[in-house]
């Protein structure tokens, strides 16, 4: 049986939730004004 050569990772993380971000210059989303949401995509090739 052989191994796929391509593995696909989908992750999000609630990042720093407990800093505000009510006064920073760049809009974030949030639930609340607390954090922000990142989501994170990546692909890794076996050889």
């Amino acid at each position: 049986m052989a191994r796929p050569k391509w593995n696909y990772t989908i992750e999000s993380k609630w990042i720093a939730p407990f800093t505000s971000n009510e006064k920073l210059v760049v809009d974030y989303i949030s639930p609340g004004s607390r954090g922000a949401l990142g989501l994170y995509l990546s692909t890794t090739r076996l050889f």
